[in-house]
């Protein structure tokens, strides 16, 4: 999973962080894990995004295998005045990969 998650470069940098991951993953229940894979499988919100009228921030790392740019580009142009922001040198938690990046595109978006 975290191969899905992070980058090849985050994760052989960050050794510590990684152990941290992989012990909340392994403590994760199959089950429930299983259940959010196929419940995800089987949503399409597609039809919706027109009625978003909240300002939307979408964020997507670069690198992200599991919502790719392409998907976050799809969801800027069905949610009018969206902006979207791609993170470099990150994977699905850009949050975490690019900390600084991240915070500072969300605090941006908010004015702060």
């Amino acid at each position: 999973m975290t191969e899905r998650w992070l980058t090849q470069s985050y994760r052989e940098t960050h050794p510590a962080q990684m152990e941290k991951m992989a012990t909340m993953i392994s403590r994760t229940a199959v089950d429930g894990l299983v259940g959010c894979a196929h419940a995800i499988k089987k949503m399409n919100q597609a039809s919706i995004l027109a009625d978003i009228k909240m300002p939307t921030l979408i964020i997507v790392g670069e690198q992200d295998v599991g919502t790719p740019v392409s998907a976050a580009e799809f969801l800027q142009r069905g949610i009018q005045g969206s902006k979207l922001v791609v993170i470099k040198n990150a994977g699905h938690l850009p949050n975490i990969e690019q900390t600084e990046i991240f915070d500072r595109a969300v605090l941006d978006f908010l004015g702060l």
